[in-house]
């Protein structure tokens, strides 16, 4: 979720960003949502990796997934 900040929140904070083109103010996020997002990426990761137990149905369709994406 990006959000603006103005300069005096970004000097309050002693940060920097990149200026948005109307003037208004700076772009800026929370991290708590990039961190959510690798967490999930490697819960995935994890659950294809282990596909055979996690989807025992697919079997080898998800070992040729697998080979694909270069997971040993």
């Amino acid at each position: 979720m990006n959000v603006r900040f103005t300069q005096e929140e970004m000097d309050k904070v002693n940060l920097t960003s990149l200026k948005l083109k109307d003037g208004s103010g700076y772009v800026g996020s929370f991290t708590a949502y990039h961190e959510v997002h690798c967490v999930v990426s490697l819960l995935f990761m994890r659950q294809l990796n282990d596909a055979n137990e996690y989807l025992p149905a697919l079997g080898p369709k998800m070992d040729a997934q697998r080979a694909l994406l270069a997971i040993p």
